[in-house]
């Protein structure tokens, strides 16, 4: 059965989706290790991505406003508010986030024992995320990660 999404203004459909076949599901997965191989390879190409996503989010505030209204009846206002919060999370994991993922030294243990933390990519990831607030919720988990690698 298809997943249906009724327009709450309308009370008509207005968009409708298919179940994912097995196959399907296959594809996504091989198409997302072929994304994920072919990322930039720095965290600050990564950022510089990023704050070309930040700049979508401001430009098109209209155009997700519409879309958050017709999918979940919110106010063209809300749904433009949603977009640049969007884009504020966007730009403050490029702007910082290179920083976060800096590798710490530590010393430890009654030898003062050495190590250091390193962040690397490993794969992708899948998250479900609630639709409530549909552009900063999911952001709040793609920047971080992206830049992540």
């Amino acid at each position: 059965m298809p997943y249906r999404v009724i327009d709450p203004m309308t009370g008509a459909e207005y968009r409708s989706y298919p179940d994912a076949t097995d196959v399907e599901v296959d594809q996504a997965l091989a198409a997302s290790e072929k994304y994920f191989a072919e990322q930039p390879t720095t965290r600050f190409e990564r950022a510089q991505h990023l704050l070309a996503l930040a700049q979508i989010f401001d430009d098109e505030a209209d155009k997700f406003a519409e879309e958050a209204a017709h999918n979940m009846g919110k106010l063209f206002k809300e749904g433009q508010g949603e977009s640049h919060a969007a884009a504020n999370i966007t730009r403050y994991y490029a702007n910082n986030g290179v920083a976060f993922l800096t590798p710490k030294p530590y010393v430890y243990g009654p030898d003062d024992a050495h190590a250091q933390l390193e962040y690397a990519p490993t794969g992708i990831v899948m998250s479900v995320e609630p639709w409530n607030f549909p552009y900063p919720q999911v952001i709040r988990v793609l920047a971080p990660t992206y830049l992540a690698g």
